[in-house]
């Protein structure tokens, strides 16, 4: 299910969710209405151990091989499938929440 606007119901394409994912502002902008939304803190939470399973994979990849070809591979792959699913996933806010 993808996410979708607080404030005028819209629900979001699959693109415009993942172009914004590459925003570094704490908000997205709904394109139907121009209002700011906020990511949830589940939302966040998940972000965050996404992130650190592909880097902690990537690390023990890189320690246990001789070469850094299969773990960059390995990496690109996971990153690809992250940003694939990640717009299923993301959930919206009017409000900035905290994260716990």
């Amino acid at each position: 299910m993808r996410p979708i606007c607080q404030n005028c119901s819209r629900t979001w394409t699959w693109w415009d969710v993942a172009k914004n994912s590459f925003n570094i502002r704490k908000y997205i902008v709904c394109p139907c209405c121009q209002v700011k939304q906020y990511p949830t803190s589940g939302t966040i939470k998940f972000d965050f151990v996404m992130c650190y399973a592909i880097f902690f994979v990537f690390l023990t990849m890189v320690i246990r091989l001789d070469s850094l070809i299969p773990p960059i591979t390995v990496l690109v792959i996971l990153f690809g499938c992250y940003q694939m699913v990640y717009p299923f996933f993301h959930r919206l806010s009017n409000t900035k929440e905290g994260l716990f």
